[in-house]
């Protein structure tokens, strides 16, 4: 392979000036991607045929052949040294790419401030500066304009602070991970000065490590002593000889000789590669001869709770920002099934683009991976036999006949493959506005479909004394009685267009024995009707949810709202976002654990971002022009991190290991916490379903937070249980109840259940117009003891301008110690009641055998794996058993017996599972 970046930078060096002009700057990112590109491929190339060895030779062993310890010894040192040198280059390539980001070097600048935490999340370990002030002993001050500063983020007005003005510097993986000020002083006096700094920390984890420099000298480094809800001060000390300014330069000669080192760097890099992994090649050779792997005779069953699902989405194409555009070629399929089998997959789904080659060449990829797997797969439902190439068109919703009939087309020769096991359905939903398909009501066939609709529904509506609908859609901002009931009924329709019209679809797929897989967005937040869980939940009973929310709790109530939204026995599988949307690799590790507690399975989008090598096709591609960026403007390199390989297959492993305990469990939890998906939709209107949404999990951190397990539900899913199975419920602001939930709620009191509301609950109907008799008047008779009232009033000043509670979200202590008052004696029910580390939550299922399984996760965002207690205390006699570390694999570290009365202290290190059995 040649490395041209070798040369070029090379020749950069001896031209002169590394970002004098554009030009040369414009050269110099291209170099640098060059450069890392070069470094990706050399890793891949040796990095491959030494894992497609390794793997030989484990099959190998386990068919009986007698393999040399020493040889299979090797194979695994030569694997962690290339790992080893190959992240030595990777961090003089995030060296280079800081650097980059500079006009000149450091010293050149007055102040330059990092921040140093390990994030590349802009809403999250970031801090914000309001003043940097310089003072001698004469009395000299000089006050640097924020406004000078590059590279960070500044604002002019920031509406917290009565100045406004701020500057603001993120995880050392975003681009704005520092900030340079480009002002000079006048001359100062001699002699030391005083630097005070003002600022305020990040609110989502605290106290953010930042680094500050004087002229390229160092003279603050660690935790900074601002407060996040109030501007705090840091003041150093300098003397005069740090204080004497450099003549500036546009040369940046530390960091010409880095990428010169880099180049020359990456070509040792990989002649040794190539060189180690070609003599353990010509070793391993012998034993690898002839070896024909096992196969298995029938496919895996993945559905009906008989396994969890360990999938991983295998995506042979390019990101860009123009979305999936590109073709791939990035991997080589004789090796990517060994590569997803030792990580403990057992189901795959492939997108292969089919831009270059059309479908035979998508088809003959397709056609390799499956003779070297004995893993099921899917591939993905787009391609030239679907209308405008991709099932989840709007041509095809209210025409489930044509659906149907070229979703056979088009399975037809995947069906011949071995091992295939059917659809990945993406994201189908139904929006008004849509970028790709245009507005829905320019439609004729969505307008049909609508006045069906709407002819149904007024017979309804004319026995409840209600307007008919008009024969269009009203899908303005209502504003009287008439137009409320028209809106709602609108949203209504949308929200069961699309999984009703995917319903024969996913019927015929299953009667040929075939997965119909299908991943819904989370638009609970944000276009509720868009893809309404509780639609899509009665309508499947094998579905998931892309939930990329970096890790946060967030993903755990979303999932937890579909799952409840489906049918006992529904197959709900979370889609964490991998390095993508997950900045960090404990906020990967977090949602992976996400899925684990409250989930039937896990799909990772998608493998190129936790590949054991990161694709140079995929993560280079903008060929030098820009520094490449995300989406959300973090590093697009830095979306791939070494550790997410690992901690995948330790998170794999421990499923595979502990797969009894996790099938078929139900949720065990004694407390629902009751959103109303209507009251969101009816709130739609002025975004105020934005704040119920976010304000409905922070209720959920303050709970779980305190060791009560909660379970998240819609309430319009309290209709279809014969009692809903909680000792207590906590509605939140479920204002827009129809008169089945609210008569599911009514007896739910009445046979003894206890009852928190919190807010306005069921004051108006499924229309959004107000009832002659509110949920409150109806429980008038109830005993105090059964129901408890929390105003909005008393919520909004709980949770007012609060900073300290370590989960996500504000509340008070106050607010806490209220709700684990009212949700004490529900608590009192389980088998054990708990007292986690404070950042943790609490959840708890039933599996089939009966056993309760209990997850305590750490939440907060700079969680490193340090020393934790969790005192558990037995509500009956238990047998019980601990298992610490679930991002590593898990290791079963404790078990015993508990009396009832009898408390213990449980000291663990990571994320913790419980198995407990009654006595």
């Amino acid at each position: 392979m040649k490395l041209s970046a070798m040369l070029f930078v090379l020749a950069f060096a001896a031209a002169g000036a590394l970002c004098g002009a554009d030009g040369a700057y414009n050269e110099n990112l291209a170099g640098y991607a060059e450069a890392g590109r070069a470094l990706d491929l050399a890793y891949a190339a040796a990095g491959r045929q030494l894992d497609e060895a390794n793997y030989d030779l484990a099959e190998a062993s386990a068919q009986g052949r007698t393999i040399p310890p020493e040889l299979l010894a090797a194979g695994r040192r030569l694997d962690g040294e290339l790992r080893k040198n190959f992240l030595k280059l990777d961090e003089q390539r995030a060296a280079i790419r800081d650097g980059l980001r500079l006009r000149r070097a450091p010293e050149n600048y007055l102040i330059m401030v990092e921040n140093t935490e390990d994030s590349a999340a802009p809403d999250s370990e970031w801090i914000g500066f309001k003043s940097f002030t310089f003072k001698w002993a004469d009395g000299t001050v000089f006050s640097v304009p924020l406004s000078s500063f590059s590279v960070g983020v500044y604002r002019k007005n920031y509406a917290p602070f009565p100045t406004g003005e701020m500057l603001f510097v993120y995880g050392r993986r975003t681009s704005h991970r520092m900030a340079v000020t480009e002002w000079f002083p006048p001359e100062p006096p001699s002699g030391p000065a005083e630097l005070t700094v003002e600022g305020v920390d990040c609110d989502k984890g605290g106290h953010v490590a930042i680094r500050l420099y004087v002229y390229g000298n160092m003279v603050f480094s660690g935790a900074n002593p601002f407060k996040s809800d109030e501007i705090g001060k840091l003041t150093v000390s300098l003397p005069p000889e740090l204080l004497k300014p450099r003549p500036a330069s546009d040369e940046n000669l530390p960091l010409m000789r880095l990428i010169a080192q880099f180049s020359a760097a990456i070509n040792d890099f990989k002649r040794e590669a190539d060189a180690a992994s070609a003599g353990f090649l010509a070793a391993a050779a012998p034993y690898r001869k002839d070896l024909q792997y096992r196969t298995r005779t029938t496919v895996q069953d993945i559905t009906g709770g008989k396994t969890f699902v360990r999938a991983i989405d295998v995506t042979d194409i390019s990101w860009s920002h123009s979305r999936l555009v590109h073709p791939g070629y990035n991997y080589a399929y004789p090796h990517l099934p060994k590569h997803l089998a030792a990580a403990g997959a057992n189901l795959v789904s492939l997108i292969i683009k089919r831009e270059i080659g059309g479908e035979s060449a998508k088809l003959q990829r397709t056609g390799e991976f499956a003779a070297n797997t004995v893993i099921p797969f899917t591939v993905w439902a787009d391609g030239a036999p679907f209308q405008d190439g991709d099932i989840i068109s709007y041509q095809y919703y209210g025409h489930p006949d044509r659906m149907t009939a070229d979703a056979d087309v088009f399975l037809k020769p995947y069906t011949m493959m071995p091992h295939f096991a059917g659809l990945q359905v993406d994201e189908p939903a139904i929006r008004d506005n849509h970028h790709q398909f245009g507005k829905l009501l320019d439609r004729p066939d969505f307008i049909a479909a609508y006045r069906d609709f709407a002819a149904r529904r007024n017979i309804e509506l004319a026995a409840r004394g209600l307007p008919a609908l008009p024969d269009t859609p009203f899908a303005g901002h209502p504003s009287t009685p008439d137009e409320w009931v028209a809106y709602m009924e609108y949203q209504n329709f949308k929200a069961n267009y699309a999984p009703e019209s995917l319903k024969d679809f996913y019927d015929s797929m299953r009667t040929k024995s075939l997965l119909p897989s299908i991943v819904i967005q989370n638009t609970v937040p944000l276009d509720t009707p868009a893809c309404s869980y509780t639609a899509y939940g009665k309508n499947f009973d094998y579905i998931g949810t892309d939930l990329y929310n970096n890790g946060s709790l967030q993903e755990g109530v979303a999932l937890q709202l579909l799952k409840n939204s489906c049918a006992l026995n529904s197959t709900v599988i979370m889609w964490p976002g991998t390095g993508y949307a997950c900045k960090s690799p404990r906020s990967f590790v977090r949602s992976l654990l996400n899925g684990l507690a409250w989930g039937d399975g896990l799909q990772l989008w998608t493998l190129m971002y936790c590949d054991k090598y990161r694709d140079a096709n995929s993560f280079w591609q903008h060929g030098g022009k820009a520094l490449s960026l995300d989406d959300q403007g973090g590093d697009l390199a830095d979306n791939w991190r070494p550790e997410y390989w690992d901690l995948l297959n330790g998170v794999f492993g421990l499923v595979a290991d502990h797969e009894a305990s996790l099938l078929r469990r139900v949720s065990a939890a004694p407390v629902a916490l009751v959103l109303s998906e209507r009251s969101l939709i009816a709130g739609l209107p002025e975004h105020a379903n934005q704040n119920d949404y976010f304000s409905f999990v922070r209720l959920y951190a303050a709970l779980a937070g305190q060791g009560v397990p909660v379970d998240a539900v819609f309430a319009e899913k309290l209709p279809s249980l014969e009692r809903p199975p909680y000792h207590t419920m906590i509605l939140y602001r479920a204002f827009a109840l129809n008169d089945a939930e609210m008569a599911a709620v009514i007896n739910f009191v009445r046979s003894g259940g206890r009852l928190v509301l919190c807010g306005v609950n069921g004051i108006n109907n499924e229309w959004d117009l107000p009832r002659s008799a509110a949920l409150e008047q109806q429980l008038a008779e109830i005993p105090a003891s059964q129901v408890s009232m929390l105003r909005d009033e008393q919520l909004a000043q709980m949770t007012k301008n609060y900073r300290d509670s370590g989960l996500p979200g504000d509340i008070t202590p106050e607010y806490r110690r209220k709700l684990a008052e009212l949700t004490k004696e529900a608590a009192a029910t389980m088998p054990l009641s708990l007292v986690p580390p404070d950042g943790a939550i609490v959840s708890v299922r039933r599996n089939a055998d009966g056993a309760y399984i209990y997850f305590v996760l750490d939440y907060r965002s700079n969680f490193t794996e340090r020393d934790l207690k969790c005192e558990i205390t037995a509500n009956r006699d238990i047998a019980f058993s601990a298992i610490d570390r679930l991002s590593s694999g898990g290791r079963e570290f404790e078990a015993g017996m508990l009396k009832q009365g009898e408390s213990r202290v449980i000291d663990y290190s990571g994320d913790l599972m419980l198995k407990v059995i009654r006595q």
